[in-house]
């Protein structure tokens, strides 16, 4: 399995991040982001986000594999 870094992510997706999964030819991707304060907890930005981009990821067909939160601490998968 090959991985891209994408460096055009930000606090919001553009359209460079699936530019660069078409790019690279991905047939699936998976995303990955911190939460600071420590919580596992997906906020309400958090499944919107993942929403968003499984959705559009599908009209791409690219397979969202998975959505990671990671703490200093612990990580959870959200896919």
């Amino acid at each position: 399995m090959d991985f891209v870094l994408c460096p055009f992510l930000s606090i919001h997706i553009n359209y460079q991040f699936y530019y660069c999964a078409l790019l690279s030819n991905a047939i699936g991707i998976a995303i990955a982001h911190n939460h600071p304060t420590g919580t596992l907890e997906p906020c309400r930005f958090d499944k919107i986000l993942t929403k968003e981009i499984s959705a559009i990821c599908g009209f791409l067909n690219i397979r969202l594999l998975d959505h990671v939160i990671l703490t200093s601490e612990f990580h959870v998968n959200k896919s």
